[in-house]
């Protein structure tokens, strides 16, 4: 008779390189599921912030290129380090239109007269933000040496897509 201890051997071994094959296959499939899932690209926007005075308070954020955005895709967020404090100003629309406290989230006392309007441009009422057009806001509650960081947020893409900081002046 022959011996049968050698088979066992080789069946186990074949068991286990075709589950390590079902494994692969399984985590290969599920990872590329991912990679389908492509995510819109955030636009692109160029701005400076002028300087920031605590006596007055306002922040002033001018555009020179980039793509034209949306106003209502567009949240302006205002991060002051100095209080430790943060306001988002949400549901944007054009030049000279009232926004109130359902526009801001946060503490309303950052932003002066939350019952006045945003200056989104001098001279666009579509709508829209785009290159040589400004953003400008009063912020009450500044003192000098305060940083302040100004986030522009792309809301369909929820990504930042203008971040810039400084410290207010005298």
């Amino acid at each position: 008779m022959k011996s049968r201890r050698g088979v066992s051997s080789v069946v186990s071994t074949v068991l286990i390189v075709g589950l390590v094959m079902i494994m692969a296959v399984t985590v290969s499939v599920y990872a590329l599921n991912f990679t389908e899932e492509k995510r819109e690209p955030s636009p692109q926007m160029h701005a400076t912030l002028e300087p920031v005075s605590a006596s007055d308070g306002t922040v002033l954020v001018s555009t020179n290129g980039g793509e034209k955005l949306e106003m209502e895709n567009v949240e302006l967020v205002i991060r002051n380090a100095g209080n430790d404090s943060q306001v988002r100003i949400v549901n944007l629309q054009a030049t000279g239109s009232s926004f109130n406290s359902s526009n801001i989230v946060g503490p309303e006392s950052m932003v002066q007269n939350p019952g006045g309007e945003l200056d989104a441009s001098p001279s666009s009422t579509d709508g829209t933000l785009a290159a040589g057009e400004h953003m400008s806001v009063e912020l009450p509650n500044l003192s000098q040496g305060d940083r302040v960081t100004i986030l522009i947020v792309h809301v369909p893409t929820n990504s930042v897509i203008w971040r810039e900081s400084t410290n207010a002046t005298a």
